[in-house]
């Protein structure tokens, strides 16, 4: 109830999966009470896995239908820089994954091994499902330069049209997301934050959970 008392409510959680739960239990009261409007899209979402660099090395920790983010290109294996390749295939006793490149080609992919203060040179991403209204609150998981959007900002949902979403900034200027693209994918609802995420956030009131 607070939360919908207060404005400028930070609420914080220790875990993604009680974000997830709360976000959810916060818009079904959003629609109740007539603040989320028009018809549902029901869209996929990238959702980052926040492996380590040790892990990055290893394919045994990946899981078949995650997707693959490179940073630089891969001449070699068809792959340009940043596309988002999905993993087909695990191979754990040889390290390798078959994905499929820029072209929809199937190719083996073997990480770099780790090195203390490299970059892997790849993100790892699940797709999962997510429903938007407009009236929504969500929020950027990862920076875009292209739509001037820093990872961790907020934006208010004012129109959806088809898988076109338009959202406003917090300057007042609005910008328009296709989320059929992958790099337009990097959102989540932002009713709820865990305790990482919060860190170097200032707000009015804050509720822990």
């Amino acid at each position: 109830d607070q939360y919908f008392k207060q404005k400028d409510c930070l609420l914080m959680t220790l875990t993604n999966h009680d974000r997830q739960v709360l976000n959810d239990i916060i818009r079904e009261e959003l629609i109740t009470q007539g603040m989320l409007t028009g018809k549902p899209l029901n869209t996929i979402i990238l959702e980052p896995q926040h492996l380590t660099e040790v892990e990055r090395s290893r394919v045994n920790n990946f899981k078949e239908g995650q997707l693959l983010r490179f940073s630089s290109a891969n001449k070699s294996l068809g792959i340009d820089k940043g596309a988002y390749c999905p993993i087909v295939e695990i191979k754990p006793q040889q390290n390798i994954c078959i994905i499929e490149n820029s072209r929809g080609e199937k190719v083996a992919y073997r990480p770099k091994d780790y090195k203390e203060g490299c970059h892997s040179g790849i993100e790892v991403y699940a797709n999962q499902n997510r429903e938007i209204c407009q009236g929504d609150l969500i929020r950027f998981t990862r920076s875009n330069k292209t739509l001037g959007f820093k990872g961790g900002s907020s934006f208010s949902v004012t129109a959806i049209n088809g898988e076109t979403v338009s959202v406003k900034m917090d300057d007042g200027t609005f910008k328009t997301m296709d989320l059929r693209q992958r790099d337009h994918q990097h959102w989540d609802h932002a009713y709820a934050v865990t305790v990482h995420f919060a860190q170097g956030k200032t707000s009015t009131n804050v509720v822990a959970l």
